[in-house]
């Protein structure tokens, strides 16, 4: 007689699907957001934080699939197929979707130490401070605040030596 499949299972495997694919759209709306952005997303807007807390929710029902494959492996009488194939597929997304995580935040933490003292503070704009680039050593950046104006700081490039005063 042929064993029927695990309902548990089933559900371990739809739910895993499901995540999987639900997540790699949350990745690719997060990598248009940065695309489309000029700088780059600004992580405290909301609707950077919203995306980031819905990959969240999303991780933690992957585990909700995993948790219910591995109660399906556990029932007798059953056959075991969707249950193993919904904890594979949730133990894949949940570890990829972790370490592409740890990835974007090494890759970020390097850059913004890389290009921290290229960005000017709100304090060097306004007083007009030269500040080096960290890609041509000969050339300036200088900052510029019109202060009669409302106009924003302009930026551009400074070849002349920096003298003190």
């Amino acid at each position: 007689m042929q064993q029927k499949h695990s309902r548990l299972g089933i559900a371990s495997f739809i739910v895993s699907i499901l995540i999987t694919a639900l997540i790699f759209l949350s990745i690719i709306v997060a990598g248009v957001m940065e695309a489309s952005s000029p700088g780059g997303i600004d992580e405290t807007s909301p609707a950077a934080v919203i995306l980031g807390l819905v990959i969240i929710g999303m991780l933690l029902l992957d585990l909700v699939a995993f948790g219910l494959g591995i109660g399906a492996i556990f029932q007798k009488d059953r056959n075991k197929l969707f249950a193993i194939l919904g904890i594979i597929i949730s133990a894949v997304t949940f570890l990829g979707t972790i370490s592409l995580i740890i990835i974007g935040n090494t890759v970020a933490k390097r850059s913004d130490h890389r290009f921290a003292s290229s960005r000017p503070t709100h304090v060097q704009r306004s007083v007009g401070v030269r500040q080096r680039s960290p890609f041509v050593t000969s050339r300036r950046l200088r900052y510029l605040a019109n202060s009669r104006t409302a106009r924003p700081a302009r930026l551009y490039w400074d070849t002349t030596p920096l003298r003190r005063p």
